[in-house]
This record gives C-alpha cells, structure tokens and sequence, in this order.
C-alpha cells in the first residue's frame, strides 16, 4: 500500500482554489480532476512537466502534494469525487460549470485532452478488452464535462438524458476504482521507459511555443498586477488592452485563424483568454458596453465552450440594451436550466408576456432556484468589492453573483423587481 501524504488543511484548500480561479479561471474540482487524470497516467510525468503546463509558479509546492494525495488514493484504489458531488434536480444543471461534479468532470476530461497521445503510445501494448474498458472508463468519467455531447448520446437510445445521468453518478464511485486499479496494474506491468523512450513521450506534451517563456509571462503577469491594482478604471483598460495586444501578438495571426473555435482548450490560448475576460470586465465597469459586449461575442466565437462563462455577463449586458433577441439566440445556444438562465427567462417574459401564465412560471422557476436575489434586489444591496471564492447552488453568494451579473437589467425595468418579488397566486 503506498504511504498516504497529508491532506491539505482548509486554508491549503481554499489558497488553491483561489489559483486556479485566477489563473484557469476554474475551480477547486476542475483542478481536482485535471490532476486526477494526470496521475492515472500510467507512465509517470516528471513534476516539472505538468507543473509547467499549469503556471504553477508559487502553488508547485501545494500541487505536488494535492497532486501525490490523488496519486496514493489511486495506488490504494480509493479514489473519490470531491465533496458536493451530488446531483441537481434539473438533469441538465449537472453540467453547468460552477459545480463540483461538471467541474470535476471538465478538469478529467481537459487534461485527458492533453495526455491522449500519451495513451495513444500505450494502448497498442494493451490487450483488446483492457483497451474497451479504459475508453468506457473515459466516457463515464467525462460524462458530466460536456451537455451537447450528453444529449446526443440519448436523443436516440433507450434511455433519457436524465435517466442517463442517474446512472452514471450512481456508477462513477465503482468505475473511479476500477480506473485507479487498471491504471496501477498497467505501472507495474509496463516497462520503465528508458531515457530515450520517455523523452519522445514527453515530446508530445511539451510542444510549448516560444511564447511561453519566463520573460514572456514575467511581463505579462506584471502587466496584470498593474492593471487590477489600479483604482483609475481608464488606465486599467490601458494595461489590460496592452496584456491583450501581447498574448495576441505571442498567438501569432495563424493561430486565430486555425484555431478559432478551439481556443482554451489549447494551453498556449490561455493568457488571451484570460486577459480578455479581465477586459471585458473592466469595459463593463467603466460602462462601455458596446465595446465589451463585442468583445463578450468575440470570445465566445474564440472559444463556443465558454470555458470562463462569459455568457453570463454577456446576457446581462444584452438586456441592459434591451437587444432581446440577441438573449434569446444565446439562451438556445446553451440551452442550460442554470439559476442565471432561470432568472433570464423570468426578466424576458415579464417583458415579452406580463400577466401570463407562462411569466408566473419563469419567475415560480427563478425563485425557487434562488430566493435571495430578490431580496437583494428589492433592498439595493450594493455589490461587494471582492467576489466570494465559492458558491452554492441557492446560498447568497450566488444571489450576488446574479446581482452583479444581471442586477442593471432588472433595475432598468420598470416594474420588473415589484413583480418578481410579489406573492405569487
């Protein structure tokens, strides 16, 4: 049995959480995950390569051993999901990013994108039922990671997409265990690869373009300490539109034109991403809405997924300038049963249709997902400084994320918040 290296304490925890929200803009369980996948590897990656493909930077020593905590539970065949894990009741909130579960199952199926020509080297090595086994794994293990994907696995099958996912939470403990057992006897069986061998593999991991260097992010990172220690919201806009204009020309004009659509799923597109999500912010705040709700539908062309769930204030934006149908073709576009989408619903059909049945609905819906956004918004609760670091699905955090999100749109509305927050026949 391998030795079990401590736990790290709440504070670790929350530390690094709040890293990879800044630097991946992802969670605890998104990093959980990614890290997961890496150390079921069975061809060990040296520390320093997947570290490296992190940014890790000050967090190594804190990765390293969230990093070793997964890898024993593997060699121990304990493996386990994070807390909060459970299932929401609307089947397709599972996949909604902010939650354990999805998170989980996006950071496993990322750096399982990364690693895949990793497995490629070994899978002809593997008998043909061990190989059918890993890929069934993998499907189960991602499950969560994409909706679309979920959809079209059951739009046609015997079962519903809610069946589906019942049985596939229901069997992820068993199937997490009998990944970690594959993954171990395939360590011991599989032979060391020689020095020769493990270079050509890391090879493939380790195509890191020649902006990713040291100097490269050094003048980045202090690009954007400066930008968002700045009070003066015009020279914040400045330094970001600088760091934008680095990580674009770094790209190179090639890489937007044949990569457009993959962006954030390729480790080098992350710093643009980043720095565009900081932009588009900091335009909001100074109210240049125009500008950031271009730059808003630009990331998302960059980037469909929506890895760092621009939509949101991308939607809030729309319906502060009451282009309505922009809203609507987004909200088909995700097509997602989250509390924003809910409380979205419920502002459009106050709009579109007050006094029906079908507005009464939207806003019984948005209620029950969260009951504090309408105390907050009848009361003018300011917006905090800093965001909370977490949220749960209906707790207050969440109901201040709606608010900054959404808040003006309601405001601007007349009657809008009267009606949300009267009793409903």
């Amino acid at each position: 049995m391998a030795d079990i290296p401590a736990a790290l304490t709440s504070a670790q925890a929350r530390k690094l959480g709040q890293w990879a929200k800044k630097n991946h803009g992802q969670s605890l369980s998104w990093l959980r995950g990614y890290l997961f996948s890496l150390a079921a590897l069975p061809v060990p990656i040296p520390a320093h390569v997947w570290l490296s493909q992190l940014n890790a930077d000050e967090m190594a020593p804190l990765l390293e051993q969230q990093f070793a905590v997964l890898a024993a539970d593997i060699a121990n065949g304990t493996p386990r999901l994070p807390s909060g894990c459970g299932l929401q009741p609307d089947c397709r909130d599972n996949f909604s990013q902010g939650l354990p579960l999805s998170d989980w199952s996006r950071g496993f199926d990322q750096a399982m994108s990364l690693i895949f020509a990793l497995w490629e080297e070994l899978l002809p090595q593997l008998e043909e039922p061990v190989a059918e086994e890993l890929d069934a794994c993998w499907c189960m293990l991602s499950f969560f990671a994409d909706l679309p994907e979920a959809v079209s696995l059951t739009e046609n099958g015997p079962i519903s997409l809610e069946q589906m996912c019942q049985a596939t939470r229901g069997d992820l403990p068993a199937v997490l265990k009998r990944y970690a057992y594959i993954s171990s006897q395939l360590r011991e069986k599989l032979p060391t690869p020689a020095a020769g061998e493990e270079d050509a593999l890391l090879d493939l991991l380790q195509s890191q373009p020649e902006m990713e260097s040291e100097a490269y992010f050094d003048q980045l990172e202090q690009l954007w300490e400066q930008a968002m220690s700045s009070e003066d919201l015009d020279e914040r806009a400045r330094l970001l539109e600088a760091a934008l204009e680095t990580t674009a020309t770094a790209l190179g004009e090639e890489c937007f034109e044949h990569n457009a659509g993959a962006f954030w799923g390729l480790m080098e597109t992350r710093p643009y991403m980043q720095t565009l999500a900081l932009l588009i912010e900091c335009y909001q705040m100074q109210g240049r809405l125009e500008l950031a709700i271009s730059q808003a539908e630009r990331a998302l062309h960059l980037c469909p997924n929506d890895n760092l769930g621009l939509r949101y204030p991308l939607i809030g934006m729309l319906l502060e300038r009451r282009q309505h149908s922009r809203v609507h073709a987004l909200m088909e576009q995700f097509d997602e049963n989250s509390v924003f989408f809910h409380y979205t619903r419920a502002l459009l059909s106050y709009i579109e249709q007050r006094g029906s049945l079908k507005a009464a609905s939207a806003r019984k819906k948005a209620v029950k997902a969260n009951r504090h956004f309408p105390e907050l918004l009848s009361s003018r609760t300011a917006i905090p400084e800093e965001r909370a670091p977490h949220y749960s699905p209906g707790d207050k955090n969440e109901a201040l994320m709606l608010l900054e999100f959404m808040g003006n749109a309601w405001y601007n509305t007349d009657g809008a918040i009267r009606w949300l927050c009267s009793k409903q026949k």
